[in-house]
Order: structure tokens, then C-alpha cells, then sequence
């Protein structure tokens, strides 16, 4: 028994509001046992089963969810709604409506440019049946996942003013998650021509307010992320002119 609730002379509806949860690691069971003054058994409610729901961010910009069936509607489970937002604190819009399913997977990669945060929840629907003349609703717990930031680091420029890209330096959203960031360019004698550890700065070709030679320079970049993983890639650049 979690709680006695009293019934008061009239009252049409019985409700309990349960504070000591933590709908986000399980999903919880409840039902109503009606007592009649002789503290003996009257009646007993359907049950009612929470749902909670799991996400998880993919490789392959695709975030996957799962969630448990919600029971036990008179009238079934009809559908269920998944809900998304872009960007946690923004409002939720309806995504997907996956019938009686309990998966999905949200292929984000045409969104992840502009934002890398994304939060779900679930809405249950109950079918018809229900002979009371009800169709109720229950909503699952919010998940939000955080999709690791793009990052693409170019292999070729024209320093000066010879054309658009003449300015060297990695792009995407890493810029707005980095830190701990070294981004270092060496030539083939092994000098370090550029160094910084601002995510916006970028190499204009040039080492001691001269540009270098064409030819190909090695490229090391690192810097660690939010969620405790760290970056660290070396590679290659050609300067052309």
C-alpha cells in the first residue's frame, strides 16, 4: 500500500499526486482498492502502468528511443505520439506517430549543423472500448541527447588573395562545445608555423609575416568535449598558389 485516501460523502473523483519519484530511471505501477466501511474489498481499478522512455545518440547522426507499453487501458493503447524538440527549453512538436510500436529512431543528420541537443517525450493514446466513454492520454518522461559536433578539417587552401579560401582552419560545431583546444600546423622540417588555442582562429598561410612555400604541412588538432570524451586528429594540408 503507498496511500490511504479518505472518500468524503458526495465526492465524485478520487486523486493522488505521487512526489517520490524518479520517473526518469523507471517506470512505476499503480491501481486503486476500494474499501467499504467494513475495511472489505468493494472494488478494484484497472492498473496503470508509467512509461518510460530511453534515448540514446548514435553514431551515424541518428538518436534512438525505446519505451515500455503503457497498461492497462479498458480501451487499449490506440497510438503512440513521439514529441521532439531542437535545443533543450524549446518547445515541443509532434514528430512521429508509430501505432502500437515502441521504437524509433530520429535520423537527425540534416539537423545536426545547426543544433546537437534534442529532447523527446511520449504521448499514449487509449483506443475506443472504453466503457466508460473515455479516451485518456499519459505522457512519458523527457530525454533529452546531445549528438557529437561535426567537424571537417579541409585539405587544401590558396593563401593570399587568390581565391575564396584562402583562410585554413577546421569547421563545424565542435567551435561551440571545445575546449582544451590546440589546433597546430608544422612544416616538413618539423617547425610549428602556426598554433593557437582559439576556435576561431585560422591560418593565413603566412610563418614570420611571410607566406611558406607550396607543399604539404602536417595538421594536429585535440580538444575534449562536454560529455568527457576527448578529440585528437592528425592529418595533413596542401598550400597551393
Amino acid at each position: 500500500t503507498l496511500v490511504t485516501l479518505p472518500i468524503f460523502s458526495g465526492a465524485t473523483h478520487v486523486a493522488y499526486l505521487d512526489t517520490a519519484v524518479a520517473t526518469a530511471q523507471q517506470s512505476y505501477t499503480y491501481k486503486y482498492v476500494l474499501y467499504n466501511k467494513c475495511y472489505e474489498i468493494a472494488s478494484t481499478s484497472n492498473t496503470g502502468r508509467t512509461i518510460l522512455l530511453k534515448a540514446s545518440a548514435d553514431d551515424g547522426y541518428r538518436n534512438s528511443l525505446n519505451w515500455n507499453t503503457y497498461a492497462e487501458w479498458e480501451g487499449q493503447v490506440l497510438d503512440y505520439v513521439v514529441y521532439k524538440s531542437v535545443g533543450e527549453g524549446q518547445a515541443f512538436f509532434p514528430l512521429s506517430n508509430t501505432g502500437t510500436d515502441t521504437l524509433l529512431i530520429d535520423d537527425v543528420a540534416d539537423e545536426v549543423d545547426a543544433e546537437l541537443t534534442y529532447c523527446y517525450r511520449i504521448l499514449a493514446r487509449e483506443g475506443p472500448g472504453n466503457p466508460y466513454g473515455l479516451a485518456d492520454t499519459s505522457w512519458s518522461n523527457v530525454v533529452c541527447v546531445t549528438q557529437k559536433p561535426t567537424i571537417f578539417i579541409p585539405t587544401a587552401f590558396l593563401p593570399g588573395d587568390q581565391s575564396f579560401n584562402n583562410m585554413y582552419k577546421p569547421k563545424g560545431l565542435y567551435e561551440t562545445l571545445a575546449t582544451n583546444f590546440e589546433f597546430r600546423i608544422f612544416n616538413r622540417w618539423g617547425e610549428e608555423v602556426f598554433y593557437t588555442r582559439d576556435t576561431t582562429k585560422a591560418w593565413d598561410g603566412k610563418y614570420k609575416s611571410r607566406f611558406v612555400e607550396s607543399g604539404i604541412y602536417s595538421v594536429k588538432i585535440q580538444f575534449d568535449l562536454p560529455d568527457g570524451s576527448r578529440f585528437k586528429k592528425i592529418t595533413s594540408v596542401t598550400v597551393l598558389y
